[in-house]
Formats: structure tokens, C-alpha cells, sequence
């Protein structure tokens, strides 16, 4: 676990990964090529979709909130709950600044291996 990391916080391939039913929702966060920081806090708990994350994006994953960066790519989270908070900060935006970055899809009731 990284330095700096809050006190019960997991890695993603880690500690246990709860078993997608119990987490039923779906968040995928898509990289537009621009340095992206955001954080997700949900009403329930939330959780790295896989065991294997990607390497070169920093994720923070603990109780009912996450951290991460992405620039390219694409991450997945799985959460239980209704609520959906997204804080996003874009680094570099160009201008004129991309209408969106990055991408963010919600499903509920997700299936349980959905695509990354």
C-alpha cells in the first residue's frame, strides 16, 4: 500500500474483493487523453472492479470512497447503494477545453462480468 494512504485502505487485488452481487451497480471511467484526477464517494461501498488494476493509474479504494487518475484507458468500479458523487479535476485541459474528461457511465444492476 502506498505511503500516505488512509488507515483500512486496499488495494485493488488485495484485501478482500467483495463478490460482484454484493456490489450490483457499475461505474466506468473512460480516459480522453487528458490528465485526470477524480474522486467517487457512493451511499454504500465501493470497490475496483477486477483484481488487477491498471498500473500506471493511481487508485485509493477504501469503505465508500475512491481516488484515482486516469489519462488514457478505462477503470470500473463496482458499488452498493444509490448515490453517486464525482469530483473531477482536469489537469492541461486545452483550449478550448474538451467538453467532458473523462467519459463516466453509471448502470445499475450491472451484470456481474461486464466488460472493461
Amino acid at each position: 500500500m502506498p505511503n500516505g494512504s488512509p488507515p483500512n485502505a486496499t488495494q485493488p487485488g488485495t484485501a478482500n474483493h467483495a463478490p460482484a452481487d454484493a456490489l450490483p451497480h457499475l461505474i466506468t471511467v473512460v480516459g480522453e487523453g487528458i490528465p485526470t484526477s477524480f474522486e467517487l464517494t457512493v451511499d454504500g461501498t465501493i470497490q475496483y472492479a477486477t483484481t488487477t488494476p491498471p498500473e500506471d493509474d493511481a487508485i485509493i479504494v477504501s469503505g465508500a470512497t475512491a481516488e484515482s487518475t486516469i489519462q488514457n484507458g478505462t477503470q470500473q468500479y463496482r458499488f452498493s447503494g444509490t448515490q453517486v458523487t464525482m469530483t473531477v479535476i482536469d489537469h492541461d485541459n486545452p483550449t478550448p477545453p474538451k467538453p467532458l474528461s473523462p467519459t463516466v457511465n453509471i448502470t445499475y444492476n450491472a451484470p456481474p462480468h461486464s466488460p472493461e
